[in-house]
């Protein structure tokens, strides 16, 4: 991985792309190879499509048919794979990727997606993915997966996956989670012009490689996107936040959350599962083991909760192979320095 820890930064935005972004991206000729791939796969009407959830289709694993195509939707972690195989070379046969079920297409999958069910089951994050979030890094596209309100007539099916999944439209930014910015760059309208326009200026620049990056432009339905110009202006990544800063944040989510919601879950365990994914649980724990914190009541977002520990979570075997991690004598630490459970006796 090309990838070094985010570095602070106050300046032109341009020179930000062309310091920090187009030059730990793939080689063009991977880019093209991965692009030509998803080209021969898109040419067979009987291969699933795959795209970013949107509107009514938004179980993730489940069948979906439009204009007698088959699809199913996913989450950015499909995406963010693709691009990780692309960051290592990796192999870009997408028939061969799919058919095998290799590439996930969610964190976790929740109860009403299993029970509603699956054609295909791949989910959870892998050592690379989690080492890029590590590095303080968020996962961005040049143009839009999922454009909000738009229906499959306005992006159809083919543009939704090229999008999603042609790394061509992918690469890293800062996470505002993790630094400090006046507001989200990697999802600013402007800067992303900015991005395509160093792309066409500084990376394809030879004939053939400028003619793959605008089929990819026009294939994925961006090209009237090529009109939208703009002027350099000045970004601020500050310093990355610290641990209390990030569990501050934390617990104002919590505490905004329990005002808008009581417990629904009652039990005498620290627990978190699979299943319970997307069930909106919001768990009460009273121990009542006799042991030293007997007595002692929690209450926790249980999805916020997932979400946050993630990277412990997908490290533990419980969790890998049980589908679930449980106390029934504490909260453990890991979930308690996140700032998201409460203590309320």
């Amino acid at each position: 991985m090309k990838l070094l820890k985010v570095e602070k930064f106050k300046g032109s935005a341009t020179e930000y792309i062309n310091k920090y972004i187009i030059p730990t991206l793939p080689e063009n000729n991977v880019l093209i190879e991965f692009s030509d791939s998803l080209d021969n796969y898109l040419k067979n009407e009987d291969s699933i499509r795959i795209i970013r959830k949107f509107g009514d289709s938004k179980f993730r694993g489940s069948r979906y048919t439009h204009q007698n195509i088959n699809y199913i939707v996913s989450d950015n972690e499909a995406a963010l794979w693709m691009y990780m195989q692309s960051m290592e070379d990796g192999v870009s046969d997408y028939e061969e990727t799919i058919k095998n079920k290799k590439m996930p297409i969610a964190f976790a999958i929740t109860k009403e997606e299993r029970e509603r069910g699956l054609i295909y089951n791949k989910y959870g994050k892998q050592r690379r993915e989690k080492e890029f979030s590590q590095l303080g890094y968020k996962h961005c596209h040049l143009f839009e997966c999922s454009p909000r309100g738009k229906d499959l007539d306005y992006l159809n099916l083919n543009q939704r996956m090229i999008r999603l999944l042609n790394p061509m439209n992918h690469f890293p930014f800062p996470s505002n989670r993790k630094y400090e910015m006046p507001y989200d760059y990697g999802e600013k309208k402007e800067f992303l012009s900015l991005v395509l326009q160093q792309l066409l200026d500084r990376k394809y620049k030879t004939k053939n490689d400028r003619i793959k990056f605008e089929e990819f432009i026009e294939k994925s339905g961006s090209s009237k996107l090529l009109k939208n110009k703009v002027e350099d202006f000045e970004i601020n990544i500050g310093y990355e936040k610290n641990e209390s800063d990030l569990k501050e944040t934390n617990i104002e989510k919590t505490t905004n959350l329990m005002k808008l919601k009581l417990p629904n879950d009652f039990r005498n365990n620290f627990y978190v599962s699979q299943k319970l994914y997307g069930q909106n649980e919001v768990i009460n724990v009273t121990f009542n083991n006799g042991r030293a914190h007997h007595g002692e009541s929690y209450v926790y977002d249980h999805d916020n909760l997932v979400e946050a520990c993630g990277e412990y979570l997908n490290n533990s075997d419980n969790w890998n192979n049980v589908g679930n991690w449980s106390n029934a004598n504490n909260i453990p630490r890991w979930a308690m320095e996140t700032g998201l459970v409460k203590r309320i006796k």
